[in-house]
């Protein structure tokens, strides 16, 4: 093997670079409308449209996350207080089984 199939074979590119991302199973007229969307917003430019949409979705799951751990401690705080309407939490208001 000679250095440039070596090169090729590495994946090292001299030159101008272009990276391809394999898509498979993902919905035309989706990719169409996303496509679009780069030409118009951004020139064309592939990967500053995935950088924004990867920095949307981050953004996003930090909000998802929020809110749903917002909902587990007012579930939590609903469950101390049922618990304390049944007497549950505090020793003093239980039964005394002997007697």
């Amino acid at each position: 093997m000679n250095k440039k199939e070596i090169d090729k074979k590495e994946g090292i590119v001299k030159g101008k670079a272009s990276v391809s991302i394999p898509m498979s199973g993902f919905p035309l007229d989706l990719w169409q409308v996303w496509n679009k969307q780069c030409e118009r917003d951004y020139q064309g430019i592939r990967w500053i449209k995935a950088w924004t949409d990867h920095i949307k979705a981050q953004s996003y799951d930090v909000l998802v996350q929020s809110k749903v751990m917002i909902i587990e401690k007012s579930q939590e705080q609903v469950s101390e207080k049922e618990q304390e309407e049944l007497g549950l939490l505090n020793p003093e208001t239980e039964v005394n089984k002997d007697g």
